[in-house]
C-alpha cells in the first residue's frame, strides 16, 4: 500500500530518525487537544500561540514493520522526541471517535482532514 502524497511528506519529515525499520504501511498526524482557555488566548493575542507552539507536541501514528507506533515529535519540525507505543497490529486496540483516534485507552484529536489516514490505520490493525 503507497503511502498518499501528504503522508510521504510527513515520512519525509519524521524518517531520519525511524528509517531503519521501512517504510511505513499509513502515517496519521494527531495533536494533543488545548485547555479551551488556552486556545482562547491565542486567538485573542496571536504571538502567545507562537510561543507556545514550542511546547506543544503532535503525535505521528504509524504502521511500520507490523506494528502500530505512536511518535511524540515537535510541533514546527517533527523531530522525534520519544516513543508512546510500539504494539504489533492486531494486539493494539485502536478506534476512531469523532475526530479523535484512541489508542490504548489514549485519545489523540486528529489534525483536520487526516481522518481518511487514521482510517487506513484502523483497517491495517484489524487485519
Amino acid at each position: 500500500m503507497a503511502l498518499v502524497e501528504r503522508e510521504q511528506e510527513i515520512w519525509r519529515k519524521v524518517q531520519p530518525g525511524r528509517s531503519s525499520d521501512g517504510v511505513p504501511q499509513a502515517i496519521c498526524v494527531t495533536i494533543r487537544p488545548f485547555p479551551f482557555w488556552l486556545l482562547f488566548a491565542s486567538l485573542l493575542i496571536p504571538p502567545i500561540a507562537f510561543v507556545l507552539s514550542f511546547w506543544v507536541t503532535r503525535q505521528v501514528v504509524v504502521v511500520q514493520g507490523g506494528a502500530l507506533v505512536v511518535l511524540d515529535v515537535s510541533f514546527w519540525r517533527y523531530r522525534i522526541l520519544g516513543e508512546r507505543t510500539g504494539k504489533p497490529l492486531g494486539e493494539a486496540e485502536a478506534s476512531i471517535a469523532g475526530s479523535a483516534l484512541q489508542i490504548e485507552g489514549e485519545k489523540f484529536q486528529l489534525e483536520p482532514g487526516w481522518k481518511e489516514s487514521a482510517e487506513k490505520i484502523i483497517e491495517l490493525n484489524v487485519r
